[in-house]
């Protein structure tokens, strides 16, 4: 099978719960699948440390004119990023004007180190780059998205949102199966849905089954080789799980309008619970445990949901904005597509998660910044 992770710039879901989710996935699954803009988020600190300054200022630019960074420091930012470029534009400089262009390309500099480095401390932090040397295409890979526009590819590797999720439904070859955040059981969201586990062949559209499957400790202390070495000891141990998963998979996307509970209740719950026991006897995530003992642990919960629930979710986490999801209720209005029902797991401690905040864009002063206003140009 392979475990969609899919989150973009700006959303709910912080990089704390994506990396927790990447991280069960990458020891669990056959492979996992990072989607949207969480790429970028791992290549961050690379990418901004080659940055030479015409990359730094089109970066800010960028980050700017993004109409989510509402941030108070963002002001002074457009000021002199306007001053930059009018001088910059200017065909005959005076001796002024080349200072003060020096000035201002020194200070944007000294403006990017500022905005980025609590952005790459708070990715350090959870644990998110420790991803990037284990993408190897197979067991780990990326279906990407651009990083300002979810429907407008800016590279020939980028999808659009509504394009991948068209995509997936139309190819499962791949055995898809979608992790999703905790948001799903925000009070607001959760009224969208009604939980039947009741071994039933039929449900209601409203209604979904969806069981806790494994609890398990934080494991964001853990680096890139221990993350691999992990997965390996594992791998024999979860062989029975995945494939109780993989042909439970299979069922739900060739079952039309019915569902697969039965078959999930009789062999993948077993299988996830004796899989729960090889789980926290694992070395690693027994160190972890103890470790990390004052930190809340996280369930999983898997089932089945409606493909209108599953892109309504994403709405409403902000994964997907509303251009993308106007496209995707075009491609409900096909009764016997919407009635079909999607795997997916759900990760499960919103009281924490909703702790973890990225930082705020640190306020962008007088200090900091040459302001448009003492800069003259005539």
């Amino acid at each position: 099978m392979e475990i969609i992770v899919f989150n973009y710039n700006g959303s709910k879901v912080n990089l704390y719960e994506a990396a927790i989710m990447i991280t069960y996935a990458y020891i669990t699954g056959d492979a996992t699948a990072c989607a949207g803009t969480i790429q970028e988020e791992m290549f961050d600190e690379e990418r901004f440390r080659k940055c030479d300054l015409p990359s730094k200022i089109r970066l800010l630019k960028q980050m700017a004119e993004d109409p989510k960074n509402t941030d108070k420091g963002f002001d002074g930012l457009r000021e002199s990023l306007e001053c930059f470029k009018a001088i910059s534009k200017l065909k005959h400089k005076s001796s002024k004007e080349i200072v003060l262009l020096k000035r201002l390309e020194k200070t944007l500099a000294e403006v990017f180190e500022i905005v980025t480095e609590p952005m790459l401390s708070f990715s350090r932090k959870s644990g998110i780059t420790e991803f990037l040397p284990l993408a190897d295409g197979k067991t780990l890979g990326y279906y990407p998205l651009n990083y300002f526009n979810p429907e407008t590819p800016g590279r020939p590797d980028e999808f659009t949102a509504s394009g991948l999720l068209q995509r997936i439904s139309l190819d499962h070859t791949n055995h898809e199966l979608f992790f999703l955040p905790s948001h799903f059981f925000d009070e607001e969201f959760a009224v969208t849905y009604k939980v039947i586990n009741d071994n039933a062949s039929t449900l209601q559209p409203g209604e979904i089954y969806l069981q806790h499957c494994f609890t398990l400790p934080s494991l964001q202390n853990l680096k890139t080789a221990e993350f691999k070495k992990t997965r390996e000891q594992l791998s024999v141990p979860g062989a029975a799980y995945r494939n109780a998963l993989n042909e439970w998979i299979t069922r739900c996307y060739t079952a039309g309008n019915t569902t697969e509970q039965a078959f999930f209740t009789e062999n993948v719950l077993p299988a996830a619970i004796a899989f729960q026991q090889q789980l926290i006897q694992n070395e690693t995530i027994e160190f972890c445990k103890k470790v990390n003992f004052t930190f809340p642990q996280f369930e999983i919960y898997a089932g089945e949901i409606p493909v209108g629930l599953l892109w309504a979710f994403y709405k409403h986490a902000e994964i997907i904005n509303d251009e993308t999801y106007g496209i995707l209720q075009e491609v409900l209005q096909d009764d016997a597509f919407a009635a079909q029902r999607w795997p997916v797991m759900v990760l499960k401690n919103n009281a924490y998660l909703s702790t973890l905040r990225p930082p705020a864009l640190p306020e962008v002063t007088a200090e900091t910044l040459i302001a448009k206003k003492s800069i003259s140009v005539d």
